[in-house]
């Protein structure tokens, strides 16, 4: 899934149907965790570049998407079931954002880079 900061789903890739609800969620968990890290470590560059969900029919691994920006404004998320071993959604995680890299300069404008 790619879901704005304010929860909002861009794009999902699955066999059924996504529940927006989903996808507000992880967004809100996220950034308050990001929102936390600047008062625990201030003046200091956030270091939070993964979060992983373990959630009761779920595990979720969620990355800021956008190359580059400390507060991406969207998130690239992947879903497996609870057997899902946590080294498989990270490299899931990790070969999603490496293959959809291109797609960086249509958000960057959402980040406030590039013109």
């Amino acid at each position: 899934m790619l879901v704005t900061d304010d929860g909002s789903l861009v794009a999902a890739a699955c066999t059924e149907e996504v529940d927006h609800t989903v996808s507000a969620v992880l967004a809100s968990i996220f950034n308050e965790y990001k929102g936390v890290e600047k008062h625990v470590d201030p003046g200091n560059p956030s270091s939070l570049q993964l979060m992983l969900f373990d959630c009761a029919t779920a595990r979720v691994a969620c990355t800021g998407f956008v190359p580059d920006v400390e507060d991406s404004p969207i998130l690239l998320c992947v879903c497996g079931d609870r057997r899902t071993h946590y080294g498989i959604l990270c490299s899931k995680l990790d070969y999603l954002k490496s293959s959809l890299e291109c797609l960086g300069p249509v958000f960057a404008p959402m980040a406030g880079i590039g013109g």
